[in-house]
This record gives C-alpha cells, sequence and structure tokens, in this order.
C-alpha cells in the first residue's frame, strides 16, 4: 500500500466512504504499480543515434506495455463510472420523488408566512419609484441616491427633494437670464456692426469724392504744366532764332571784314556789338535751360513721392475695422479710426503741394 500513497490521498480526500476508497485501491492500484515500474525503467532511453537500435526497441516495447496499462485503466475507470452513474440516478430519482412532494407545500406555507412582509417590501418597492420619478424632475442623478424607504426616511427624502428644487428652479432662472443676456448682446453687436457698415459706405463714398476732385485737380495741373512747357519751347524757340541770328550777323561781320579792310574800326565796333548780343542771347538761353532743367528735375523728384503718398492714403481709406464685442475696445478703435483719417487727410493735403 506504500507504493499507492498518491492513489490513497486522492480517493481518500473525494470524500467516499471508506469500503468505496478500498474498493477504488483495490481496482487501480496493479496497475499504477505497474505503470510506476515501467516508467522508472525507461527514464534512462535516450536515442541520439540512428545506430540505437537496441534502446529504440526497448522503447518500443515498453511504450506498447504502459499502452497496455493506460487501455486497461480506461476500461476500468468507465465500468466502475457507469455503475457510479447509474447509482447516482437511483439516488436522484428517489430523492426527487419526495423534494417533489415537500417543496410546492413548503413554498405556500412561506408565502403564507411572510404575506405582510411581502406586501410591506411591495409598497416600499412603489414608494421607492416615486421618489425616484419627483426627485428626476429637479435632477438628473436621482438613481445615484438609496431611496428606499429602508434607507432613507420621509423627512430626509422631503429635504432633499426641496433642496434640489430649489436648485433647479435657480439654475432655471439663471439660464434665462444668461439667454436674455446673450440676445441682448447679439443685438446690440448687430446693430453696432450695422452702425459700422453705413459709417465705412459714408467714409468710402466721402473719400471716393476726394480722389476724383483730387484727380480732376491733378489733370488740371497737368494740362497747366503743359501749357507752360509749351510757353517754355516758345522761349527754347525764340532763344535758338536769336542765336542763329546772331550768327548769321556774325558772319556776315566777317564778310564785311573780309571785303572792307577800311572799314576795319567800323567792322570790330560791329563785331563787338554782335558778340555782346550773342553771349546775352547765350546767357539768356543757358538761364532758360537752367530754369527748365531745374524744372524738370523737381517734377523728376517729387512727382513719384505725391504718387506715393496719394497711394498710401488710399491704402488707409480701404483699411475696415474689426468686429468688437466690449465697449471698451469700441471706444479705442473709434479713436484708432480717428486717426487714420486724420492721416490721409495729411497725406492728400501734402500731396496737393508737391
Amino acid at each position: 500500500m506504500q507504493e499507492n500513497n498518491e492513489l490513497v490521498v486522492i480517493a481518500k480526500e473525494s470524500g467516499l466512504q471508506e469500503n468505496k476508497v478500498e474498493n477504488l485501491l483495490s481496482k487501480f492500484a496493479g496497475a499504477f504499480k505497474e505503470a510506476k515500474k515501467i516508467v522508472e525503467e525507461v527514464k534512462g532511453i535516450v536515442v541520439t543515434s540512428e545506430d540505437q537500435i537496441e534502446e529504440m526497441s526497448l522503447a518500443r516495447e515498453s511504450r506498447l506495455k504502459l499502452k497496455d496499462v493506460r487501455v486497461h485503466v480506461e476500461k476500468t475507470r468507465k465500468l466502475l463510472k457507469e455503475d457510479s452513474v447509474r447509482e447516482g440516478k437511483a439516488i436522484d430519482g428517489i430523492a426527487n420523488v419526495i423534494k417533489a412532494l415537500i417543496i410546492p407545500v413548503e413554498q405556500h406555507l412561506e408565502e403564507q408566512e411572510k404575506f405582510a412582509e411581502k406586501l410591506a417590501q411591495a409598497k416600499d418597492r412603489n414608494t421607492e419609484v416615486e421618489r425616484t420619478v419627483e426627485l428626476s424632475k429637479y435632477t438628473k442623478d436621482a438613481e445615484i441616491y438609496q431611496l428606499h424607504p429602508s434607507v432613507m426616511s420621509t423627512e430626509t427624502f422631503e429635504s432633499l427633494l426641496k433642496t434640489n428644487k430649489i436648485a433647479f428652479e435657480a439654475e432655471k432662472l439663471a439660464t434665462e437670464k444668461l439667454e436674455e443676456e446673450r440676445i441682448a448682446r447679439e443685438k446690440a453687436e448687430a446693430e453696432k456692426q450695422e452702425e459700422i457698415r453705413r459709417e465705412n459706405i459714408k467714409l468710402k463714398k466721402e473719400a471716393e469724392e476726394r480722389e476724383k476732385k483730387e484727380l480732376e485737380a491733378t489733370k488740371k495741373r497737368e494740362a497747366e504744366e503743359a501749357k507752360r512747357l509749351e510757353a517754355q519751347k516758345k522761349i527754347d524757340d525764340k532763344i535758338a532764332a536769336d542765336r542763329a541770328e546772331a550768327e548769321k550777323k556774325h558772319q556776315e561781320a566777317l564778310r564785311v571784314e573780309r571785303e572792307a579792310k577800311e572799314l576795319a574800326e567800323k567792322k570790330l565796333r560791329d563785331e563787338k556789338l554782335a558778340i555782346e548780343r550773342v553771349e546775352v542771347a547765350k546767357k539768356a538761353k543757358e538761364e532758360a535751360e537752367k530754369l527748365a532743367q531745374e524744372e524738370a528735375d523737381k517734377k523728376a523728384i517729387l512727382a513719384p513721392d505725391k504718387i506715393k503718398l496719394l497711394e498710401f492714403a488710399k491704402q488707409l481709406q480701404s483699411v475696415v475695422a474689426p468686429a468688437i464685442k466690449s465697449k471698451e475696445a469700441d471706444i479705442i478703435l473709434e479713436r484708432a479710426m480717428a486717426e487714420v483719417i486724420k492721416a490721409v487727410n495729411i497725406l492728400q493735403n501734402g500731396a496737393k503741394k508737391l
């Protein structure tokens, strides 16, 4: 029996009666002993080469022996289990007949015994449902409270209901007030934006009118400049004609000198006079050319700056003010836009003087 200690422990731990334990051990002890013997014998069998014919043969022989023991154990297990199943079925059948007689009467008597208790429980459940429905009117978290009468008293529930109702109504009033304030803000913002839009239209129209007048003034100045250039051209032409005339007279004087040496003194006086007239004409032409060049240089220098100043003024006029919500920001924006308008006027008036 010492060799079957493992089987003995398993059998006794099952809780079976002693005679049944002994019966089981007698059925399996021989097979267990045989299996342990074979297992001990084959522990040293390790095949690492195909030349180990003897070891492979012994391995086959031992495996078949173990298989026979296993098949025997399985057959024994099935036979014993079939007997146990039949015995269990008989036991269950007899017990079920007795329970079928007792259980319905037992349940009926329990219902009679606990009638008042169940009625009270049903009433408490109804009360809990009613409390949940009532409290849910004022909060979304009614389920977190234990509203059963066995847990929460009527006074406690009434206090809880009152507190949630007050909080609910306060939140409702606050929400309505916030909504009214939001609508008022949106209305005021819309009115403000409309006022800004109209003001922008007005400013744009004024700017367009100023630009139109400035364009007309520019065309007028250009026409005057064209007339001045034409007059200057006439002066230049006259100076050129005078110079040509002087040169012609100078040549005439030389011709006279060649023809009449006797009139040398007269020729010298005439030549001196002609030279003086040429110098006067030359100086007059140089002065006119200098004035014309200075005017052209000034126009070439100032004209681009003037156009740049007018273009910058036009860009400032096209600036669109952002949408402002707060009153403080609106005041700042109005001041800034006023300064922008002043800057536009300074640029336009300054450009006119260039």
